[in-house]
């Protein structure tokens, strides 16, 4: 989960596992800030084990994000690391310019353009599917991670997301207003069908593992 986060990104909160496990808990109450389980019921013991994810938070918290990456630290971060090292670059360079987060991405180099785009993509599909995708300001980003699979090879993934916005163009959607389609003839099980596909697609087409690969290959483009 944590790997799908970024400083500013707040289409995705860093709580939403825990909270998810403490409403099934009666025993503990969840302190995120300080990372620590209260006890509601001290004589009673959960059958759920925060310990591990607590870790990950707390690790995740007190990661060291990068103003400025150089050569070294890229060669030298682990590959699961390595996406969210550079995507929290990224975020460092909009600030919280986020009204122009479209035009300010498009200003960085391509192979940049591809990581963060496709991040935003398949973090709203993993947490919403592609109705909230469309819905959420991420939408402007559609056509740029469309692109941005092919340029890593996904090619299914490429594929479906091509779909996807076809769909959308023909009912002259605006990036934002999915809801305004609503009392249109526009088929959400069109969405579902397709989301179906997607998580089908991403079983065998790996796309960590494909941006992992684009970003050793083209690893000066990630330089300050």
């Amino acid at each position: 989960m944590f790997k799908k986060l970024g400083k500013h990104n707040k289409r995705i909160d860093i709580k939403d596992e825990i909270e998810y496990l403490s409403q099934l808990d009666e025993y503990n109450e969840i302190d995120f800030e300080n990372t620590e389980i209260k006890k509601q019921q001290p004589t009673e013991k959960s059958d759920i084990d925060y310990s591990d994810i607590l870790n990950q938070v707390e690790e995740f918290k007190n990661r060291k994000v990068y103003k400025n990456l150089d050569l070294d630290t890229l060669e030298n971060t682990e590959d699961k690391k390595l996406i969210q090292v550079i995507f929290d670059n990224l975020t460092e360079k909009i600030g919280s310019d986020y009204e122009n987060e479209l035009e300010i991405i498009k200003s960085f180099n391509i192979h940049r353009q591809v990581i963060y785009s496709i991040w935003i993509f398949n973090t709203e599909i993993e947490n919403g599917g592609l109705l909230q995708f469309y819905e959420n300001s991420s939408g402007k980003f559609s056509m740029l991670a469309q692109e941005s699979l092919k340029l890593i090879q996904a090619n299914e993934s490429y594929d479906l997301l091509r779909e996807a916005n076809n769909y959308f163009k023909s009912f002259k959607y605006t990036f934002g207003k999915v809801r305004s389609l609503y009392d249109s003839s526009f088929e959400f099980t069109k969405l579902n069908e397709l989301e179906n596909k997607y998580f089908k697609i991403t079983e065998k087409e790996n796309l960590e593992k494909l941006q992992i690969k684009y970003i050793r290959e083209n690893i000066k483009y990630f330089i300050d």
